[in-house]
């Protein structure tokens, strides 16, 4: 009986998607299909020396893209550092934002990485921004790859759950209701339910919260989203990159991610923070997507430098 193919992970040449403006010499816009048939967009910037050099697949923030943003300025400026970019929508980009599975958004990865080792790619380094960083990895802890040979996360988180309860608004009350409703509509096979907003939508949790959402990546129980755990079992290098005036992320969260990396029985013998000094005095948000264009070219430049080291 031949072969039948239940499954695959493809990739095809595109166009840019509605309103973006990136225009780089060189560009490939593709669409990449996932395992389970998700199709998302993403950009190929490849350096000079194309896939016999290394190549950083840029993993973008909670409701981000590939064509904006931080990872966008890494596939404008890294191929002139000699590193190719893949930057990569994943199923939680633009509308997508708070409605995906964490596991799922693996798969999204996995296709990215499939398409960067088709096209000839042997050193690829991946990195992860903000709610990226958790995706990221996870990835990295559970595909032992030898392709796979380092790990950047910017503007990384410790314990989403644990912060999604105790720190990140609303707390309290509002977070058990979500709780409940959550797990409620799970157990009715519900997945895709949105659970009631909060009463003044703010920050990270602005928009509706799916179930499958909330779940995965903030429910103390239930979440796996715990980058201190993922983290000691990546046997990879790993560049950890925060912004000294990143509210959201505080300096004591990215101590507890180097701590755990270079824990007695993690699996990398090589981890590093990298703190940005910004004389634009960015604070806040702006400083946790490294808003500044300075700020952005101080982190483009240390990755750049890091692979270069190492690969």
């Amino acid at each position: 009986m031949p072969d039948r193919i239940v499954a695959s992970i493809s990739f095809e040449e595109s166009t840019p998607p509605p309103g973006t403006t990136f225009e780089t010499e060189g560009a490939r816009y593709l669409k990449i299909s996932a395992i389970d048939g998700r199709a998302n967009h993403a950009l190929l910037c490849s350096s000079s020396s194309g896939p016999d050099g290394p190549l950083l697949i840029s993993v973008h923030g909670s409701g981000g893209s590939a064509f904006r943003g931080l990872n966008d300025h890494l596939a404008q400026h890294l191929p002139a550092a000699g590193c190719s970019v893949l930057a990569i929508d994943t199923r939680q980009a633009g509308k997508g934002v708070n409605r995906d599975n964490f596991f799922a958004v693996r798969r999204d990865i996995e296709a990215a990485f499939a398409t960067a080792r088709f096209l000839g790619f042997e050193r690829i380094v991946l990195h992860g921004h903000s709610l990226g960083n958790i995706q990221a990895l996870y990835f990295a802890a559970t595909t032992w790859s030898p392709a796979l040979k380092g790990v950047v996360l910017t503007s990384m988180f410790a314990n989403l759950p644990w912060k999604s309860r105790n720190i990140l608004p609303p707390g309290g009350d509002t977070y058990d209701a979500w709780q409940a409703e959550a797990r409620a509509a799970a157990r009715n096979a519900e997945f895709p339910a949105l659970i009631e907003p909060m009463k003044n939508p703010a920050g990270p949790l602005a928009a509706r919260m799916s179930a499958e959402h909330f779940l995965t990546y903030r429910d103390m129980e239930a979440s796996a989203a715990v980058g201190t755990d993922w983290i000691r079992r990546v046997p990879a290098p790993i560049l950890l990159i925060r912004h000294e005036g990143d509210t959201l992320v505080s300096s004591a969260e990215a101590d507890s991610m180097l701590a755990a990396a270079t824990a007695l029985g993690a699996l990398t013998d090589d981890a590093s923070l990298k703190t940005i000094t910004s004389a634009s005095g960015a604070n806040g948000f702006a400083a946790h997507d490294f808003i500044d264009d300075a700020d952005r070219r101080a982190v483009t430049d240390h990755i750049g430098d890091w692979i270069k080291r190492r690969l």
